[in-house]
């Protein structure tokens, strides 16, 4: 399964951001009889202005994503410029 790059430009910082978006994957996770131990790899796409470490520790705070998986790519901006972060999520049954 793959849940390709979802966003949120209704919050205003990262950490809510990522608040917003976590759940909705993990819901879609569920949906198709997976969870977070199902995922082989997390892309995350950082705004520039926004830290790595800031990121990840956002992220350990919402869901058990598997960050060995994961890979971090630093962007310039969006189609929107209140999105901080995109995520694409792939997983395995």
């Amino acid at each position: 399964m793959f849940l390709a790059g979802m966003t949120c430009e209704t919050q205003p910082t990262l950490q809510t951001q990522v608040a917003d978006i976590l759940p909705r994957a993990g819901a879609l996770l569920r949906e198709t009889g997976c969870d977070w131990h199902n995922v082989v790899r997390v892309s995350l796409f950082l705004h520039q202005d926004e830290t790595p470490d800031a990121l990840l520790t956002a992220i350990a705070a919402i869901a058990p994503v598997p960050l060995q998986h994961a890979e971090i790519e630093l962007v310039e901006g969006y189609s929107r410029p209140n999105k901080l972060i995109e995520i694409e999520i792939t997983a395995r049954r």
